[in-house]
């Protein structure tokens, strides 16, 4: 999980509370990081601009558990950084796990297994990933009526974050099963995509990525079966945020543009790290190892289903600028 600047205003703003502290790289330890190799561009941004955002962590010294920010830890320890700011927050064993979860829910969960295993997998990634979301969501809400302002402000957010992916996963494994979903009729694309951002609001903060929305002239106004666009862009953003690297305060942008006969909404984000293959491999549904796991492909499912429903298609591009954007067409139509 990244602090972010809402956070940090809290942490900095109040006499009391907990503060930010400097804390030797060896008094910290942290478990299941990255690959070296994966956090190389982390490592870079680390060593030219140091770490912009503190680790959460646990312990009263002289040694510490790292709750969040693992992979900055490592990638500080791999560009020679012998401190680095660090909370220091109040919380139990369980407390914590809700917390790392915050630093775990971009990742989704495992992929699905291949062959004729894969329905039943389909099944068992489905159960076990909203188990997961409501046990968070559980301890979510212990950590937001306890004492400390910014473990409620996480509590809180934390809670809202899982509920919202629990919800989706239940109409986007609908929708990716070509089976009915609860309609709500005919809205503006600028209207789904300003619900959007307020759903995934808490989920940002807890990653540190902003979503900022652009509309092309008259766009905005283009009616869309509000649910089903719902469903896919936000599946789009699901599949896309395992590869967004963290390293350099990232954006998530969603742009409109409007064709002879069709919108265009594209989800695209210029600071990613993702496998060579990610494009070429993303509705591919045998990819084992997957950024992002099961989730992820539900993500990809969804979009691609969404567009299908919408008499449209998905496409996915890499942009002049860098970066990746997934495209999703469709028809226009009178309101």
């Amino acid at each position: 999980m990244r602090a972010d600047a809402h956070y940090v205003d809290d942490l900095t703003d109040r006499a009391v509370g907990p503060v930010i502290r400097m804390i030797s790289t060896h008094a910290i330890t942290a478990d299941h990081v990255r690959a070296k190799a994966e956090l190389e561009p982390l490592v870079r941004s680390i060593a030219a601009h140091g770490v912009l955002q503190p680790l959460l962590v646990r312990g009263d010294g002289p040694s510490y558990l790292a709750v969040a920010g693992r992979n900055r830890l490592e990638a500080a320890r791999l560009a020679g950084l012998t401190t680095v700011p660090c909370i220091i927050l109040p919380v139990d064993g369980s407390q914590a796990d809700a917390l790392a979860d915050a630093d775990n829910l971009r990742c989704g969960g495992s992929a699905e297994p291949d062959g004729d295993n894969r329905s039943n997998g389909t099944a068992d990634a489905f159960r076990q990933n909203l188990r997961r979301h409501m046990t968070t969501i559980q301890t979510a809400l212990t950590l937001s009526t306890g004492d400390d302002p910014t473990t409620r402000r996480v509590g809180f957010d934390l809670a809202q974050a899982n509920s919202c992916r629990a919800s989706w996963m239940v109409d986007a494994q609908q929708l990716s099963e070509q089976a009915p979903v609860r309609g709500t009729g005919a809205v503006a694309v600028s209207t789904v995509i300003d619900q959007i951002r307020k759903s995934l609001a808490p989920e940002f903060r807890l990653a540190g990525v902003a979503l900022h929305a652009t509309f092309a002239d008259g766009v905005g106004s283009d009616p869309v079966d509000e649910h089903v666009l719902g469903i896919g862009l936000t599946g789009a953003i699901v599949a896309l945020l395992p590869v967004v690297d963290l390293a350099d305060r990232p954006v998530i942008q969603i742009r409109t543009a409007r064709l002879q006969s069709s919108t265009t909404v594209e989800v695209s984000c210029g600071n990613v790290s993702m496998p060579r293959d990610w494009i070429r491999r993303m509705f591919d549904e045998s990819w084992s190892e997957r950024p992002g796991g099961w989730q992820a492909l539900l993500g990809a499912r969804s979009m691609k289903a969404a567009a299908e429903r919408l008499g449209g298609e998905v496409t996915t591009t890499t942009p002049s600028n860098g970066g990746v954007a997934l495209k999703l067409r469709i028809p226009r139509r009178s309101a």
